[in-house]
């Protein structure tokens, strides 16, 4: 797990413990939207924690909870609670602002 934003790669701790205080990009390496949203993130300069979830399998089961049992990525989740599953760039730039420093 990482933490990604401006130009620096920080290691983070488990993703249960983040939950509250990061935003979180669960996703995977193979995965075009998530791959997308990651390009969203770096262009608005906000930091987020990626978690892989082909890597992690806590996390994998996380999303599949709270996604009722599907695997959708990639799945975002915010300190307030918010959850975006595959957000269109739109709606996640809107979000993201919210948490623009």
């Amino acid at each position: 797990m990482w933490l990604f934003g401006k130009k620096r790669r920080i290691e983070a701790p488990a993703h249960r413990a983040q939950r509250r205080e990061a935003i979180i990009l669960y996703g995977a390496s193979w995965c075009g939207d998530c791959r997308r949203a990651r390009r969203v993130f770096e262009s608005v300069g906000v930091d987020y924690v990626y978690i892989d979830i082909d890597l992690d399998k806590e996390a994998e089961q996380y999303v599949f909870e709270i996604n009722q049992g599907m695997r959708i990525m990639p799945t975002i989740t915010f300190p307030d609670d918010t959850i975006l599953a595959e957000p269109r760039d739109d709606i996640l730039l809107k979000k993201l602002r919210e948490f623009k420093p």
